[in-house]
């Protein structure tokens, strides 16, 4: 199967634009505009502020210079998840530049998952993309050779086929940032569709901004399994945060547009 990946390191910015369910964001320059519906009134609050991204043990957070918020941002040039607290979503979920409503999200199975101090790492983790909500495989050692497998199509309607697969590496937290690094992130994976036989590995950044990887086909099912990882500073546990599928329309039109994409803020 052919595939073309799109990452998600930092680049000197332009312009980006990110839209949620209620709420936005327009990052430029160092100034973000910040569009957030009131619930209480049934309006929107608009306001400016000078911002700067900074990177807390590898994850990347938006801290704003007048009102001294601080929000874990997971940017890519085209996809979003931004949460003002490790409780409170900016986004209701991922957003994107051209609408959140092309994500597909799949049902999840893993071939192990880790279960401590009454926390369970499951692979339906896979479904959040809540700080703190990882999968994390239970297997011994770091994890290589532990599939997770991801049908597309277990509820009707829910949109077009599957154009391109979307990951976030790691164990994100708001609250400890640091678990990140403490953890194994996957760098190399196989992505197989078992309909076929058909698979390709793809090489992951070190982060886990989201990193987009397009489909010549769209798969019912896909296993994804780990062939390597970035080791962590204190755990041989390897985790990703989640996954998401791109509808295949509109995975086209992202492609078609890799050479005219926005680009995202540098980290300091």
């Amino acid at each position: 199967m052919f595939f073309l990946s799109m990452g998600a390191s930092a680049q000197s910015q332009h312009e980006a634009d990110y839209h949620g369910y209620a709420n936005s964001i327009r990052l430029g320059s160092g100034r973000a505009t910040v569009y957030e519906y009131d619930w209480s009134r049934h309006e929107y609050r608009t306001y400016t502020d000078n911002y700067d991204i900074v990177e807390d043990h590898g994850v990347p957070f938006i801290e704003f210079v007048a009102t001294k918020q601080r929000w874990l941002s997971l940017l890519s040039p085209y996809f979003a998840t931004i949460y003002k607290s490790e409780t409170e979503p900016f986004f209701q979920g991922t957003g994107s530049v051209r609408g959140f409503e092309y994500l597909i999200v799949g049902r999840f199975s893993a071939t192990s998952s880790l279960t401590e101090g009454g926390a369970s790492y499951r692979a339906e983790n896979l479904r959040s993309d809540a700080p703190s909500k990882p999968w994390v495989e239970g297997a011994e050692g770091s994890g290589i050779g532990e599939k997770v497998t991801v049908d597309w199509l277990w509820k009707k309607g829910q949109g077009g086929a599957t154009g391109a697969i979307i990951i976030s590496s790691g164990f994100v937290s708001y609250d400890k940032p640091y678990l990140y690094e403490m953890n194994n992130r996957p760098k190399t994976l196989r992505i197989a569709d078992p309909s076929t036989g058909s698979s390709f590995d793809v090489t992951l950044e070190d982060t886990p901004n989201p990193q987009v990887f397009f489909l010549s086909a769209p798969p019912e099912i896909s296993e994804i399994e780990i062939l390597s990882v970035y080791p962590g500073t204190k755990w041989n546990d390897t985790c990703i945060n989640y996954i998401r599928g791109l509808e295949w329309g509109e995975a086209q039109q992202l492609r078609s547009l890799m050479d005219k994409v926005p680009t995202i803020p540098d980290a300091e």
